[in-house]
């Protein structure tokens, strides 16, 4: 399933939620994101993975592991997933096996 959302979409109000909302493990490393769309990019991303995860019936404080290469992965996820964005554009795809997009 692939999920695409559009950033000018969302109010200033969300991304200030979402920071709260994403894995404890991104928000460091977004947090110091210099590039505004950029970090909004990225936490709408986490924010929409977070949902699924929710959605899927798992925790969404669970911890966010990193395979060699740097691929981000839950343990307990049932499902693999993917993040990318493009201009004002943020992609989710998950598949119930490892995905790209």
């Amino acid at each position: 399933m692939i999920y695409l959302a559009q950033c000018s979409a969302f109010s200033p109000a969300f991304f200030d939620a979402a920071a709260q909302w994403i894995p404890r493990e991104k928000r460091a490393p977004i947090a110091a994101i210099r590039h505004e769309q950029t970090r909004r990019q990225s936490l709408l991303g986490w924010s929409m993975l977070t949902l699924m995860r929710a959605k899927a019936g798992k925790p969404t404080d669970a911890p966010l592991r990193f395979a060699e290469g740097k691929k981000p992965f839950f343990d307990d996820a049932g499902f693999h997933f993917n993040l990318s964005h493009s201009g004002d554009f943020v992609c989710l795809a998950v598949d119930d096996a490892p995905i790209g997009v």
